[in-house]
């Protein structure tokens, strides 16, 4: 039964990523997924229910990913860089997912406290290394989402302008100096 709820849900991502909200039918979800309209109805209530369904279920593989191979070893900046990279590679492998979750988390019928937020638990490990970098004065005391905006979502932005042939795939070196870039832009000056 979870196999096919996730057939489902993965042929729901693909979908909203290639014709968007109104391209998403239940026929054409039925038809891409591979089973009959009636059962996307024992998994969903109604059209809604599977989107707000996909929305948790998009967050649940964007943190697995984030997070593969964190171990509570790694010092804060090795934990940051891991978690850049993890993302920086999940973008690149699957653009499609990029376009789904601007999809999901900007629709307007989300509430704040819906999106990917400091109060999410999917991603407490990310939030962890802000909060303990604020906490021990290293990074500036900016609001959470902001540091986030300043640091690790160059990793989003630059594997977009990979996909996008803006620039070339960075090399291994390169990759190190921007990771190292944009954890020096939230440290405070004296660190």
């Amino acid at each position: 039964m979870v196999d096919k709820r996730k057939k489902i849900l993965t042929a729901a991502e693909i979908l909203l990523a290639e014709r968007g909200f109104y391209g998403l039918s239940m026929k054409a979800l039925a038809d891409s997924a591979g089973v009959a309209a009636g059962t996307i109805y024992r998994y969903f209530e109604n059209k809604e229910d599977m989107i707000n369904q996909l929305h948790q279920h998009v967050k649940q593989e964007l943190a697995v990913v984030t997070f593969k191979g964190l171990d509570q070893e790694l010092s804060q900046k090795e934990k940051y860089a891991l978690c850049w990279r993890n993302t920086y590679q999940s973008v690149l492998t699957n653009p499609n997912r990029l376009i789904a979750v601007s999809m999901l988390f900007l629709r307007p019928c989300v509430k704040g406290q819906e999106m990917l937020s400091c109060n999410d638990q999917l991603f407490a490990p990310l939030f962890n290394i802000y909060e303990q970098g604020i906490r021990e004065q290293i990074f500036h005391d900016f609001p959470i989402p902001a540091l986030i905006s300043l640091s690790f979502e160059s990793s989003v932005n630059l594997a977009k302008k990979v996909i996008n042939h803006s620039i070339e795939q960075p090399d291994e070196q390169l990759i190190r100096q921007i990771i190292d870039a944009s954890w020096q832009a939230i440290l405070k000056p004296t660190h």
